[in-house]
């Protein structure tokens, strides 16, 4: 009998067609439940119809525990019985979490993920356990002030955040970027059921350092990393920080720190009882403290363009459908071969010989485009447009994706060469505004 997966999308987006069309391809039945369509959106129901025959869209813009159980009650009713729950985006994981613990996915608990995406007690938690020097607290006027009268260098962020909304380093405007925030994130509804007008912000020690992503896959308490990214170029906004280019494999760590850095996450993930899934975790390395620190644990995959760069370092890899895989392991002699695999995955991709840098392009807020398409200055091997001349920018403090540009290079490309594409990259697209 085919295998059923249900997944969870949030307005009819959240790399549904990736999901599905993959499920399609490895003789999975993939079966939807999205929130509502935006009203700006109504191309996306004939487009999602036409991955799957069996599709529930509800009358909300963002789903409840109550959704996912009435969609699996419905789909078994016309025996379509769901083996695993997937979803990527991440106000949806708890229910992710919830929907296979009813259905024997082979997931992690919903506690477990709620401590790694409440950034306090993530924190908090890792700090018990010897595992972080930073200090974090609740942000409010008292602790903001106490920390700007100390001099200390520290970074705000929301308690429960996603794409890089009102994340900050600490200044003298903290408290009014908080109010301003809150309001943004009370009306937001592409954000709806993430950020509320009451939205919990912390507020953390400033890390030090050169950042780096580690997309893994955890599988029987073991890490396998499938992909490292430098982030070569990241920009801190008044009320934000965005993320434009980034390069893997990283070409500021050796391969000494490199292990030290898989080790400090795999021995992170284990503690914080995240023993399966597929995780992008986000850390630091500090060469003057000699020292790895973690900024946030993500239960998903890595937005922008980090699967398909694993999938150019790999030729073909799924980061998804290496997740979903581990969702249906149900016995030992599954567990074994998957194991097996990934550690061959992992080899290869500290072995492959290819280097892929990608540059995401962000909107101003509040603006409307004028023009936007490709340039004759660069190819690269990816071109994702997600904007339309004449559609306004959202006004908020946020990762606002208008393209994303991807190139892949021989691994032996040196540094300098990478420094030079950095300021060639940002011609791919032709961005002009109203």
């Amino acid at each position: 009998m085919r295998k059923t997966v249900l997944i969870l999308s949030h307005q009819g987006y959240s790399f549904l067609e990736d999901i599905a069309v993959w499920c399609r391809e490895n003789d999975i039945i993939p079966v939807i439940l999205s929130s509502s369509i935006p009203q700006n959106s109504e191309e996306r129901i004939p487009a999602i119809l036409k991955l799957s025959e069996h599709v529930i869209v509800t009358s909300k813009p963002s789903l409840c525990l109550a959704d996912v159980r009435n969609a699996i009650e419905a789909f078994a009713a016309k025996n379509l019985n769901p083996r695993a729950v997937v979803s990527v985006w991440e106000g949806y994981r708890e229910l992710m979490a919830f929907g296979n613990a009813q259905l024997g996915g082979n997931d992690i608990p919903p506690g477990s993920i709620g401590g790694a995406i409440d950034k306090l007690s993530f924190r908090l938690g890792l700090k018990r356990k010897g595992l972080s020097g930073v200090n974090a607290v609740e942000a409010n006027e008292r602790t903001l002030d106490s920390w700007m009268d100390e001099g200390k260098p520290g970074f705000v962020k929301p308690r429960r955040g996603l794409g890089s909304y009102g994340t900050f380093k600490l200044n003298a405007k903290a408290k009014e970027n908080l109010r301003e925030l809150r309001r943004q994130m009370g009306k937001d509804i592409e954000y709806d059921g993430v950020f509320q007008e009451n939205q919990e912000f912390i507020l953390e020690d400033y890390i030090p350092g050169k950042e780096f992503s580690f997309e893994t896959i955890a599988l029987d308490g073991k890490a396998f990393f499938l992909g490292i990214h430098e982030k070569l170029d990241v920009e801190e906004t008044n009320s934000t920080t965005l993320e434009n280019l980034c390069v893997s494999p990283p070409v500021s760590l050796t391969k000494r720190n490199t292990d030290r850095g898989m080790r400090f996450v795999g021995e992170c993930l284990k503690a914080m009882g995240l023993d399966r899934g597929l995780f992008h975790v986000e850390a630091k390395w500090d060469p003057a403290m000699d020292r790895w620190e973690l900024i946030e644990i993500n239960p998903r995959v890595g937005g922008a363009l980090i699967k398909e760069s694993v999938n150019q370092r790999h030729r073909g890899i799924s980061l998804l459908g290496l997740w979903i895989e581990t969702l249906l392991v149900h016995d030992a002699s599954e567990m074994s071969i998957l194991l097996k695999k990934l550690e061959k995955l992992e080899m290869e991709s500290r072995n492959s010989e290819v280097r892929t840098l990608f540059r995401v392009f962000f909107g101003t807020p509040g603006k409307v485009i004028g023009k936007i398409g490709p340039s004759s200055h660069s190819k690269p091997d990816i071109l994702k447009i997600h904007f339309r001349p004449g559609q306004p920018i959202p006004h908020a403090e946020r990762e606002v994706f208008l393209g994303q540009a991807l190139w892949s290079f021989p691994r032996r490309l040196r540094k300098d060469e990478i420094q030079t594409f950095t300021e060639t990259s940002k011609k791919a697209l032709e961005i002009e505004y109203v």
